[in-house]
């Protein structure tokens, strides 16, 4: 039989062969057993246990629309928003949008990079219909590339301090707001969010870093978790205060470099179904 099990187990520095990592788990009841030696009690299992990588969602990662500096690996899946270089702004969209009248989750896992004073901007998860649709992307900067899109909601994850204007603060952070007004250099302010601003501390720490974020339109909720911590939960009505009651919407990414950057990346491991919307200028067959 097999079981998948998920434990916080850090391998030894010499678990290594042929670079490949290894270990041997020995269970028993007897606290003094020594790693190798006889277990008094006689109740030692061993288990083999596979250690897998990131594996991100390829057909959802290939379906997405690229603009602005972002790049793709079609053999990982992985997306990379912004290379570590200043001024840009990339972004991938949903080529279909999704139905916030269903419930869903989405995961995916981040990338920030390797500097943290130094690093800067961050990576955004929004949903969105601009006008420009699946080929849209945002200021650069403090606005995280998805900075005067409308309508739309955000999830930052902002590595950079930019002031009080874009609601920041001087650890690595994360909210929920509209970035409508973030087009210019004051931001949106505390009126654009709908989140209080969470302390993250430092995640340009050169690892990816989980998130899970989930969408119930009963209650109009949506709850996200970082590195499986729950990080926010907020209850609004962003079909009709937001999209003018239209519920299909893309959802995609965004990350932006300004005078700082940092190499930023996104793997979509799970994302809704997409669902093709007729609004009556698809033409007659």
């Amino acid at each position: 039989d097999t079981e998948a099990v998920i434990a916080g187990i850090v391998p030894p520095l010499f678990a290594t062969l042929n670079d490949e990592l290894g270990m041997r788990i020995r269970l028993t009841t007897d606290m003094a057993m020594s790693p190798t030696g006889p277990a008094p009690d006689g109740e030692v299992e061993d288990y083999a246990i596979t250690l897998s990588s990131l594996f991100c969602d390829l057909p959802v990662s290939t379906s997405m629309q690229l603009s602005g500096s972002a790049t793709r690996d079609n053999g990982t899946g992985e997306i990379t928003l912004t290379q570590d270089l200043g001024n840009q702004a990339g972004s991938a969209w949903s080529n279909e949008r999704i139905s916030l009248l269903s419930a869903f989750t989405v995961e995916f896992s981040v990338y920030l990079g390797t500097k943290n004073a130094a690093g800067a901007d961050g990576i955004a998860f929004a949903f969105q219909n601009d006008p420009a649709g699946n080929s849209a992307t945002g200021v650069f900067g403090g606005a995280l590339g998805v900075g005067g899109l409308n309508p739309a909601v955000a999830v930052e994850f902002d590595t950079y301090d930019n002031g009080s204007g874009y609601g920041d603060i001087a650890n690595d952070h994360t909210a929920i707001y509209n970035p409508e007004n973030y087009a210019n250099s004051s931001g949106g302010g505390a009126a654009s969010l709908y989140s209080s601003v969470e302390d993250l501390g430092n995640i340009e720490d050169g690892n990816w870093h989980t998130v899970q974020l989930n969408w119930d339109p009963a209650s109009d909720q949506l709850q996200y978790f970082f590195d499986g911590n729950l990080t926010s939960t907020v209850n609004v009505d962003f079909v009709n205060t937001v999209f003018s009651g239209d519920p299909n919407v893309y959802f995609g990414f965004t990350a932006s470099t300004g005078g700082s950057s940092n190499l930023q990346k996104i793997c979509v491991t799970s994302a809704p179904p997409q669902v093709l919307v007729d609004y009556g200028d698809a033409p007659v067959s």
